[in-house]
């Protein structure tokens, strides 16, 4: 997604100064629909909605929707559910199955070298230890990742690209504009390298760091990681920005995302432990996990599709789930205040599990005491 040409007003040491010093380009985008065409009964327009981009921010293209230039929605994207409100990712993620990802460079450059750029990219991505592997294809039959030359963007813009789809499959193509890039000479191996990372890490689900200072919609938090993050190869308004590989955080939001499953996430939520924000747990197949969402809701997802929620959603005062030792669980908000349980407050000692086959369980002494009937997927 974004990758605009950032316009800076300081000194002649930055690389862009010979801009000038205005707000986002409001030329009409060639071969585009206009924003009274927009069909708020889309549910791809709703979801987006939803998402807090304004309908005026909408741009219908042939196959997909853009908002704010660069952020890019699939029109057969229709599955909608309900929005979450630090580094930051997307409401989808790749699924399990599909995280061997081939990635392709098509045809269609004439005057930059991608070759390289995307070579280094796959191996710093490979190198996180995470569970993707990302692997170079020759043949875009085999890829689930293309990227293409399109010229056709926005003014200023050099790239962009989309979140995973509902199903779970990564982003499938990432479209860069060689006109902008070399029109304003900002195509060096480094540039394109930084390039290449940032649109193939919104193919994967990260959302902008900087997302605060650019006024983008609240993405689902990764937690411990900063609002902002100058290192951060996934700040937007960042075009002409050189690579200097992944500093620390972007690290450790991928390891976030994609845990390899050799790495130890609970399935239980044991007497006196918490879920804040962000936190979640997961079953021992990895299928199915229990996070506590940034909107209040505590909810149960297979792979990226929800299965149960507490229906607590749009209150983000409700900040924390505990399980009790009195057996109950329940959400508190920022007022210590309970705004939602279990009711199993008898049963001192219970924990809470989320099976393999889907259902969470509260167990005292090997006795259920509340499921939420998800069983067995």
């Amino acid at each position: 997604m974004l990758k605009r040409i950032y316009l800076y007003c300081l000194t002649a040491t930055l690389m862009l100064s010979y801009y000038s010093c205005s707000e986002k380009e409001t030329t009409k985008i060639p071969n585009s629909d206009t924003e009274s065409s927009i069909n708020e009964n889309d549910p791809v327009i709703q979801r987006i909605l939803k998402a807090g981009f304004k309908k005026e921010e909408i741009v219908a293209f042939k196959d997909y929707y853009m908002v704010q230039g660069d952020i890019m929605f699939d029109k057969k994207d229709t599955v909608s559910r309900g929005v979450h409100t630090e580094q930051g990712m997307s409401d989808y993620l790749v699924v399990y199955g599909m995280r061997t990802i081939n990635v392709y460079l098509a045809g269609g450059f004439s005057s930059i070298n991608l070759d390289g750029p995307l070579n280094d990219v796959i191996r710093a991505y490979n190198d996180i230890g995470s569970e993707l592997k990302f692997v170079r294809v020759y043949s875009q039959a085999q890829a689930h990742i293309s990227i293409v030359r399109n010229d056709g963007l926005e003014p200023n813009v050099c790239g962009a690209a989309g979140f995973p789809s509902p199903a779970g499959k990564p982003y499938g193509t990432v479209n860069i504009s060689e006109s902008t890039l070399t029109g304003n000479n900002l195509a060096n191996a480094l540039q394109l390298t930084q390039l290449l990372a940032h649109e193939m890490g919104h193919c994967i689900g990260l959302r902008h760091t900087n997302y605060l200072a650019l006024f983008e919609p609240t993405p689902r938090p990764i937690p411990n990681s900063p609002t902002s993050d100058p290192f951060s190869v996934m700040n937007g308004n960042s075009c002409g920005k050189e690579w200097f590989g992944f500093p620390f955080f972007d690290q450790m939001a991928v390891q976030f995302m994609y845990a390899p499953t050799n790495t130890s996430i609970p399935s239980i939520l044991s007497p006196g432990q918490t879920l804040t924000q962000g936190q979640f747990i997961r079953s021992s197949d990895y299928r199915f996990t229990l996070v506590m969402q940034t909107d209040g809701n505590l909810a149960l997802y297979h792979f990226n599709q929800p299965i149960w929620g507490s229906g607590t959603h749009g209150d983000p005062s409700i900040n924390r789930c505990v399980m009790q030792t009195d057996g109950n669980l329940v959400l508190y908000d920022a007022n210590n205040v309970g705004r939602w349980s279990t009711g199993t407050h008898r049963y001192p000692g219970g924990s809470l599990t989320l099976q393999p086959d889907g259902n969470l369980v509260i167990y005292q002494n090997g006795v259920s005491r509340w499921s939420s009937n998800t069983c067995c997927r």
